[in-house]
């Protein structure tokens, strides 16, 4: 997972260990919070 915070969603490696180190819970939420901004942030021509 941790390799996926990385380069999907382009976080640094301590980034990715610091959201990896939080409750389930809460890591469920920031990263749909990161799905949600992903795709707000895509740029569409």
């Amino acid at each position: 997972m941790e390799l996926t915070l990385t380069t999907f969603f382009g976080l640094s490696e301590e980034h990715a260990a610091k959201i990896m180190a939080l409750d389930e819970d809460v890591r469920a939420k920031k990263i749909e919070e990161l799905r949600a901004w992903r795709e707000c942030s895509k740029v569409t021509f």
